[in-house]
């Protein structure tokens, strides 16, 4: 008898909390795909994600939006509602069967598994091709000057300077609904060569479902910076346009300096592109 009442005690305890993490996770995979973003801060991070931008700039139309919010449901909210049944059924230890919805459930998370395939496929098809357009930009610049190097504006960067990290990476969608436009952050690299010159190269890359596709995407790319005198100015972002969706655009900086050349970084330009 002891046994029986300690054995129904311990049952309800695990009940309770395979309930509460059921309930958890469930609510979490709602907030994600229907009420994102969803911001993680730091003080060395902000995580940013949001499951409605991801399906927005990844899948070229909203029917695929639609397969793609589908599947995550069937493959993910099916076992935390399981998940959650066997919890009551713990905690109340009712002997109910459900052979038949539970057959109808399993059917549904293997339409869900198959949809997740055939999105998956149809989204690695816009990344299968590839194309790189560089520029390069000769600065004017006194032989024995120093050359200083700032962000043209660091007012619309993280709090503390912080990078922008999520299911994109280093690609921030905060601004995409008021402003048309998804960013990204530039990468900047200084190297010494042998010439006299000083020499900003910028490439911009991108991928798409083929060549021509690949190439439109790069082309659309937008990035400036800026000479004043002896200071360089970095636009801490570059651009592009919300329709032509994530398709892992960079923007690649390197500068090429004379050896010896003194060359001074401002801090936040440091820690924000380097």
């Amino acid at each position: 008898m002891v046994i029986g009442v300690f054995a129904r005690i311990v049952a309800a305890i695990i009940g309770v909390a395979i309930i509460l993490l059921g309930v958890v996770l469930l609510t979490a995979l709602v907030t994600a795909l229907f009420f994102g973003p969803v911001s993680i801060a730091s003080p060395f991070h902000a995580w940013v994600f949001s499951f409605p931008h991801f399906f927005e700039v990844v899948f070229a139309s909203s029917w695929m939006i639609f397969l793609a919010t589908a599947a995550m449901v069937l493959t993910l909210g099916i076992p935390l509602a399981v998940l959650i049944y066997f919890g009551l059924k713990m905690i109340f230890n009712f002997n109910g069967r459900l052979r038949g919805f539970g057959i109808f459930l399993f059917f549904l998370w293997i339409v869900g598994l198959a949809l997740s395939v055939f999105v998956l496929i149809n989204g690695a098809r816009e990344f299968t091709s590839q194309r790189s357009l560089r520029q390069d930009h000769v600065l004017e610049w006194a032989p024995s000057g120093t050359v200083y190097l700032d962000l043209s504006d660091a007012g619309g960067l993280y709090p503390a300077g912080n990078r922008p990290y999520g299911a994109f990476g280093l690609w921030d969608t905060s601004q995409m609904e008021s402003t048309g436009n998804i960013r990204g952050i530039p990468e900047l690299r200084i190297r010494e060569h042998a010439s006299d010159e000083i020499r900003l190269t910028i490439t911009r890359s991108s991928r798409g479902a083929s060549y021509a596709w690949a190439t439109r995407n790069t082309e659309r790319i937008d990035y400036h910076f800026r000479q004043q005198d002896s200071l360089l100015l970095f636009d801490p972002f570059f651009s592009f346009r919300r329709e032509d969706g994530w398709r892992v655009q960079k923007v690649r900086l390197e500068l090429f300096v004379p050896e010896g050349t003194r060359v001074e970084t401002a801090r936040e330009l440091r820690r924000w592109m380097m």
